[in-house]
């Protein structure tokens, strides 16, 4: 009888739901941008966990197509403006969007000046590969830094990209939250 009791109390675990942890978002010092965890772990950690658990990824694989749904359409009757999203591209910032919380994307402008410049692209940049510059006074972000991996930021090093509608430059990245 001891011997029974005792192999079921080695299987009994207990699993603490309410013992998540979110990660601590801070500004680096000396540098002009804010990370999400440790080296911007906190995107790596969500992806671990939908590569680890097939539950969690068809879940979130399946709310992502019913938010893309058919893709974008528009009413308007100039329908240059859906050229601008490539198709696969909307899946990713969908899929990111659902994932994340939030989706980023970088938006290409023709070389032109003034009524000359135009968007020409809207491209998906991985979620987990942006950084928020810290905000101004006006607790506005100006910014975006890219950075292929943040945990070796001496041999990728971040580049700075101006945020939607902040500058005259050919690439500006948006977030959508």
């Amino acid at each position: 009888m001891s011997e029974q009791k005792q192999t079921v109390e080695n299987f009994i675990s207990m699993i603490k739901m309410n013992n998540y942890q979110r990660p601590v978002v801070k500004e680096v010092i000396g540098k002009d941008y804010v990370l999400n965890g440790t080296n911007n772990s906190h995107f790596q950690t969500l992806i671990d966990r939908k590569l680890g658990s097939p539950t969690n990824s068809t879940i979130i694989n399946k709310y992502s197509g019913f938010i893309y749904g058919k893709g974008l359409t528009t009413t308007d009757i100039d329908k240059s403006i859906l050229a601008l999203f490539p198709k696969k591209d909307v899946k990713k910032i969908v899929a990111d969007y659902k994932h994340f919380g939030s989706a980023t994307f970088q938006v290409i402008y023709s070389k032109g000046k003034g009524a000359l410049r135009k968007v020409t692209g809207i491209y998906h940049i991985p979620r987990q590969t942006i950084a928020p510059n810290i905000m101004n006074d006006e607790g506005e972000i100006e910014g975006f830094w890219y950075c292929r991996d943040w945990s070796n930021t001496r041999k990728n090093e971040p580049e700075f990209f101006p945020a939607f509608g902040t500058s005259k430059d050919d690439i500006e990245i948006y977030e959508i939250k």
